[in-house]
C-alpha cells in the first residue's frame, strides 16, 4: 500500500434496514533513515559530524556511552572505557519514526617506546641504532632531531657532528591510532691522534709517505704541533692542520 488518505466504507443490512459508516485512513511514509556507518575512533570520545536527517535524538543499551546533547544528529559522543558499542539515531517526524544503528570501537594505541644501542656515543663511530618495543606498529617516523628523518621500524642513524639531539618516533597501527616517544641521544667529541714515526719525503710518488701529519679524529677548532730535537730545540711548529703548509719542510740534520 503506497502511502496516501483512503476511505474505508461498512455496509451492514438487516431485512429492510440499511446503515453504513466509514472513515478516513491516512498512511504516512516513514521518517527516512539516516545511514550510519561503522566505524573505529582512537581515544574515548567523538564529534559526530555527518549529513543526515537532523530531526531525532540519540540512544544507546550500554551505560558507559553519552551524548553532550542526545537530540543533536551532530554532538560528541563519549565512552567511559574503550571497547565496541551499539548507538541508535531514531529520526522522528510529527506522526511516525524510524532509526539506523551503528557499531564503534573505541580503542586506544599501545604506548610506544623507542630502544637504541646507546644513548650516548662518540663522533668517531657516531652510529645509533633504534628500534620499538613490539612489532604490530604499521607505519613509523622518525625524526633524528639532526633533520634526517627515516621511515623505517629499525633504522640505523649517523651523526655528523657532537651535540645532543631529541629523536621522535610517531607510529600508526592498524585503527589508524598513534602513539609518540622521544629520547635524548648524546653525541660526545673525543680527540684521538695517531702520529707517525717515520716517513720518507723522497718525491716516490707514494702519497702517504710522502708527507709527515698526525691523523685526528674528532679534530675541531684548536690545533697546535710543534716538532722537537733530541735536545729539546723546537725545529718546526705549526697551527694549521692542513699538510700541504708543510710538505716541504725541511729539518737541518744537525738538529737531529
Amino acid at each position: 500500500t503506497q502511502d496516501g488518505s483512503y476511505w474505508i466504507f461498512a455496509h451492514s443490512s438487516n431485512g429492510s434496514c440499511n446503515t453504513q459508516d466509514s472513515i478516513l485512513l491516512t498512511f504516512l511514509a516513514q521518517p527516512t533513515p539516516t545511514n550510519l556507518v561503522d566505524t573505529v575512533i582512537c581515544g574515548t570520545s567523538f564529534y559526530h559530524s555527518l549529513t543526515g536527517n537532523l530531526n531525532g535524538y540519540w540512544s544507546s543499551s550500554s551505560s558507559e556511552i553519552s551524548f553532550l546533547d542526545s537530540s543533536q544528529f551532530n554532538t560528541w559522543i563519549l565512552a567511559s572505557d574503550t571497547g565496541r558499542y551499539q548507538l541508535t539515531w531514531t529520526t522522528e517526524d510529527s506522526y511516525c519514526s524510524n532509526n539506523d544503528s551503528m557499531w564503534v570501537y573505541f580503542t586506544e594505541a599501545d604506548l610506544v617506546s623507542i630502544l637504541t644501542s646507546s644513548d650516548t656515543v662518540d663522533i668517531s663511530t657516531p652510529y645509533v641504532s633504534f628500534m620499538t618495543n613490539n612489532a604490530h606498529w604499521v607505519n613509523h617516523f622518525w625524526d633524528f632531531g639532526d633533520g634526517s628523518t627515516s621511515t623505517d621500524a629499525s633504522p640505523i642513524h649517523e651523526y655528523g657532528q657532537e651535540g645532543d639531539y631529541m629523536v621522535y618516533l610517531t607510529t600508526t597501527d592498524s585503527n589508524g591510532c598513534t602513539s609518540i616517544d622521544s629520547t635524548l641521544i648524546h653525541v660526545k667529541l673525543v680527540v684521538r691522534v695517531f702520529i707517525p714515526n717515520a716517513f720518507t719525503p723522497n718525491n716516490s710518488g707514494s702519497a702517504p709517505n710522502e708527507i709527515f701529519t698526525p691523523s685526528i679524529i674528532g679534530y675541531h677548532s684548536d690545533y697546535e704541533m710543534l716538532i722537537f730535537d733530541r735536545w729539546g730545540k723546537i725545529v718546526f711548529q705549526t697551527d694549521n692542520p692542513d699538510p700541504v703548509s708543510y710538505t716541504h719542510l725541511t729539518l737541518p740534520t744537525s738538529d737531529l
